[in-house]
């Protein structure tokens, strides 16, 4: 005989715990009728409706990440392991829209690919290094950089836009804008 899981999800039961339930997985707080009954004790709170969210957000902008400014904090088996763990990953639409808005308030990230996908060629156009010998060198591909002065990151023109070698031709260019 069959015993179906005493937590509420319905599903076949294949452990009994020491108090005499069944159980589908292989702990009850597994178990999705369990999960169910569960509810976010922060669920639509925000800095503007909750003191205790408010007060844990000052903490937290007043907080230095442990990393800030350290390099080589991860051996490079780590990193490899932290690359592969992320690929694959399926990001919904919501969570890509949100990114987006991020990169857009923090920075010009989608505007660099967006450029890299238009104007990308495989040779930087100032020393000539190939991709294949800048991605030897550094591990990463040519940048992309913006040429116009202002900047106009949104301005996708052959013209504003340079593929550079990151360590040499790119700083150079940076520091002359």
């Amino acid at each position: 005989m069959t015993k179906i899981c005493d937590y509420g999800c319905g599903k076949e039961a294949n452990k009994q715990f020491k108090n005499g339930k069944w159980c589908c997985s292989k702990s009850q707080n597994s178990c999705p009728g369990k999960l169910a009954t569960y509810d976010s004790w922060n669920k639509g709170l925000t800095k503007e409706t909750s003191s205790k969210i408010k007060a844990q957000a000052k903490i937290m902008e007043t907080k230095i990440p442990w990393n800030k400014g350290k390099i080589g904090v991860y051996t490079p088996e780590v990193l490899k392991q932290m690359s592969e763990s992320s690929k694959g990953r399926i990001v919904s639409q919501e969570t890509r829209d949100k990114l987006a808005k991020i990169n857009i308030k923090h920075g010009y990230y989608h505007y660099h690919k967006k450029a890299f996908d238009l104007f990308f060629n495989n040779i930087c156009d100032c020393c000539g290094m190939t991709n294949e010998d800048h991605k030897k060198l550094t591990g990463k591909r040519l940048s992309m950089h913006c040429t116009s002065l202002p900047k106009d990151y949104s301005k996708m023109d052959k013209n504003n836009w340079m593929t550079v070698c990151e360590k040499g031709c790119h700083q150079k260019l940076e520091g002359a804008n």
